[in-house]
């Protein structure tokens, strides 16, 4: 019976790590979700919905990494990561109160915990997007910037 505790305990802290791991895609699947809401509402078919849902949350989400990744100006990076930190903030206070919610009744210290647990979120979010990636070897996107210092030669 313990054993069971331990892993379920195990298994929570692993989904709420995930759950803010992923605050960065907030973003692109409310976009998605909207639009295939609405082609649906308009009298689309749900195969049209889904499809133009998952292309258009693609589609913001490779815009805003283009973004982050080839604008040079750093008020501009700012804008952008604060666009995808706020719906993280969001989701991660809804995860929180529905979370918290099962612990505990309604009330203030729910409250607060859902507030942490946005503001957790949205900081989750800042990091994935303004820290650079881990280095591959230079495949992939090249950040925007000054070039990088060559070595000084030995004349």
């Amino acid at each position: 019976m313990t054993i069971f505790l331990i892993l379920g305990i195990v298994a929570a802290l692993y989904v709420v790590w995930l759950i803010f791991r992923a605050a960065a895609h907030a973003l692109p699947v409310y976009a998605g979700i909207a639009l295939g809401l609405h082609l649906v509402e308009t009298g689309h078919g749900y195969g049209v919905a889904i499809v133009a849902g998952f292309g258009a949350g693609i589609a913001v989400l490779l815009l805003g990494q283009l973004l982050i990744a080839f604008l040079s100006s750093t008020a501009w990076r700012l804008f952008i990561i604060a666009i995808f930190m706020v719906p993280a903030g969001f989701a991660g206070y809804q995860v929180g109160n529905a979370l918290g919610g099962q612990l505990m009744g309604q009330g203030m210290l729910l409250t607060l915990a859902s507030m942490l647990s946005g503001l957790v979120a949205a900081i989750s979010a800042w990091g994935s997007l303004a820290l650079p990636a881990e280095d591959d070897g230079g495949v992939g996107l090249q950040p925007a910037g000054p070039p990088a210092a060559s070595p000084a030669s030995a004349d």
